[in-house]
C-alpha cells in the first residue's frame, strides 16, 4: 500500500 493518505497518515503518527 503506497498511496499518498497512507504516507501522509504515517507522516503525521511520526511527528505527532
Amino acid at each position: 500500500m503506497d498511496k499518498p493518505i497512507s504516507k501522509l497518515l504515517g507522516k503525521l503518527k511520526l511527528t505527532d
